[in-house]
């Protein structure tokens, strides 16, 4: 009897490895074929925008990448907050793209012709073995390059800047950008470099609550070179398919950088940028205050909506970002840009 359950024991556990293995390896056959997910793309990605001739982003090399997914985020006005700050205080006028599970209709007419909204492709969400519903979402950071190429208009980007919806730019994006450029070497892959040799990159700001730490990336803003960050992508996307139960996409990429320390990885190099005074967290409203009142911001403003601004109050958060936005007297009247996480007075159908 004991060695019958034994026996069953160990057919158990071959099976098991073996649902495992081929889950695995189906997803890194996916996961690492761009052509297959391209094809895909052209087949039940629905996208738009503007109906202009292709060459309206002729010579644009810089765009930046939204993700808003989950109905909670639909109903807000993130990412009308995040566009309009782009457009003002970030003084971008550039391409923007916002990646999104809500209905189409729910953008149509909110923006300006050079802001380009995409449904998913159905296939990169079925994914029902993450423990954690916001990592699904997260992921998608890694297919960016993928999304960019599917819009013809688009062909000539060669840097995308991802951000989170719940930052906010407070400065001009193009010197920011500049310095740190700059500061941290940040050039196209050199043509006369071999593309086998040459390995791929990408750049993260460090954590705020590990900044003094050892390294702890930031995910909610990064930058990626089209044609030679797609492997760190790539990568990355193949760590968490391997980390399931994982809470946070930064986990993924901490892991590549100690697997780099150990010698273990030299396919991709994270490139940590110091904090300084590019990007701020604000944790207290005396913050909000301080900033309004010397009309000092960050390049970046971080104002973390799923967890810390929720605990502001509507006064303090609808002050701030009224100042950040620049908001005209009539858009202050109308309240759609404040604390105001969920708007009762957008329905969604979903």
């Amino acid at each position: 009897m004991l060695r019958t359950k034994q026996y069953k024991d160990v057919l158990l556990l071959i099976a098991v490895s073996l649902i495992l293995f081929i889950i695995t390896n189906t997803l890194l056959k996916d996961d690492n074929s761009h052509a297959d997910t391209k094809r895909r793309l052209k087949v039940e990605t629905v996208v738009l925008k503007s109906p202009d001739s292709t060459d309206r982003f002729e010579g644009e090399k810089r765009a930046i990448f939204l993700i808003s997914f989950g109905e909670e985020a639909a109903q807000s006005t993130l990412v009308e907050r995040a566009v309009m700050s782009i457009r003002r205080r970030g003084e971008f006028i550039g391409p923007v793209i916002v990646l999104t599970d809500a209905p189409l209709q729910r953008y149509k007419g909110v923006f300006d012709e050079n802001v380009i909204v995409m449904n998913h492709v159905r296939k990169h969400l079925k994914l029902n073995y993450f423990k954690y519903e916001a990592v699904k979402y997260k992921r998608f950071k890694t297919y960016i390059m993928d999304y960019i190429d599917f819009v013809p208009e688009l062909k000539d980007v060669e840097w995308v800047y991802y951000m989170d919806i719940d930052i906010l730019l407070g400065a001009p994006l193009v010197p920011f950008i500049q310095e740190l450029e700059s500061k941290y070497n940040i050039q196209p892959p050199d043509l006369d470099e071999s593309a086998v040799s040459a390995p791929s990159k990408l750049y993260f700001f460090k954590n705020m609550e590990y900044a003094r730490r050892s390294f702890y990336a930031n995910s909610g803003f990064f930058i990626a070179h089209r044609e030679s960050s797609r492997e760190c992508l790539t990568i990355w996307r193949n760590r968490m398919n391997k980390r399931p139960t994982e809470k946070f996409d930064q986990a993924s990429i901490n892991s590549i950088v100690r697997r780099t320390l150990d010698g273990l990885n030299n396919r991709c190099i994270v490139t940590a940028m110091e904090l300084e005074n590019y990007e701020s967290y604000p944790t207290h409203e005396e913050q909000f205050i301080e900033m309004v009142e010397n009309e000092s911001y960050t390049p970046l403003i971080h104002i973390l909506n799923s967890c810390i601004s929720k605990k502001f109050t509507d006064e303090a958060t609808e002050e701030f970002v009224a100042n950040v936005l620049m908001l005209s007297k009539e858009e202050r009247k109308e309240h759609k840009y404040g604390k105001e996480i969920v708007s009762p007075s957008k329905s969604v159908e979903w």
